[in-house]
């Protein structure tokens, strides 16, 4: 296992919401007024996975645990999607994926010590 392993596993989470965000700005600009708050919110999401940081060594033993960590919120994250299509759907699951985003950033930054910069974002309650 490599940092491109755990790269690639954060790539594909943030592909994901590039994914929905892109759909959320569409619904907006059909009229769904509710989004907004939604886009911030994923938006927010995004730039937490962006801006992780990776610079220790390879040979940390959480290393492989994390990337398993990180995989698992991944799909989490691609089911929650799949009910994301029209505004309402949004409205009603968007806390679903964020919570799988969640877990995503928790693994990222709990994968190298001391290199976690990024904190999760919590759903409104």
């Amino acid at each position: 296992m490599t940092i491109n392993d755990i790269e690639g596993a954060k790539s594909e989470a943030i592909a994901i919401l590039d994914e929905k965000i892109a759909d959320a700005v569409s619904l907006r600009n059909s009229g769904s007024a509710k989004m907004e708050p939604i886009i911030a919110r994923l938006m927010e999401q995004r730039t937490s996975m962006m801006v992780q940081a990776f610079s220790a060594s390879l040979d940390v033993p959480t290393m492989m645990q994390a990337l398993k960590a990180i995989k698992a919120a991944t799909a989490d994250m691609r089911i929650a999607a799949k009910n994301l299509i029209s505004a309402q759907q949004f409205i009603a699951n968007v806390s679903r994926l964020e919570t799988a985003a969640n877990g995503v950033l928790g693994a990222l930054a709990t994968s190298l010590p001391g290199e976690g910069g990024s904190r999760p974002i919590k759903p409104p309650t």
